[in-house]
């Protein structure tokens, strides 16, 4: 390696493809998105796979401490997870029901908005150091062939619902 390669290294690390947090685990650089860090981690509400949610920690040029900051809102998150998949429900309902209501059910017979907010189920969450946060819930549930995801801040400040494939 040259000294112009060297410095630039030292200046501009290059990210780290895998991120270790004692209370979260073992993340991984995705290999086709490698700004995201991704595992199963622990989430104690409203998830059918065993109690496991897939992590996404992300960020424009990611770095270690970015990574930590992105884990602090994430933890913060799972402290008050009953809170924080009350309100991502409550934003979903209130954006993605009447959609689903008016457009997706077609001849099914109509469920109330507190029974189909209940059937929601956080498959993953997003997380950036500054606190911007997604939650998908499970694809194709209650929007075939799509996520329904509702984004916000960390932790439990959620502003849109929006469906994404």
């Amino acid at each position: 390696m040259s000294l112009i390669g060297f410095a630039i290294d030292r200046l501009f690390p290059p990210p780290p493809t895998e991120f270790e947090h004692p209370e979260i685990g073992r993340l991984e650089q995705d290999r086709h998105r490698p700004n995201c860090y991704a595992g199963a981690v622990d989430w104690p509400v409203g998830t059918m796979h065993g109690g496991q949610i897939t992590l996404i920690l992300h960020g424009d040029k990611p770095t270690r401490g970015g990574l930590q900051r992105a884990a602090k809102h994430f933890l913060a998150m799972r402290a008050n997870a009953q809170r924080v998949a009350s309100k991502a429900a409550d934003c979903a309902g209130e954006y993605l029901y009447p959609k689903w209501r008016d457009e997706w059910f077609g001849d099914d017979e109509e469920i109330p908005l507190d029974a189909w907010k209940a059937g929601l189920e956080i498959e993953r969450i997003w997380v950036d150091p500054l606190g911007q946060i997604g939650i998908d819930y499970r694809f194709g549930q209650p929007f075939a062939g799509h996520h329904a995801t509702v984004s916000g801040v960390a932790p439990d400040r959620f502003d849109y619902a929006s469906l994404s494939v």
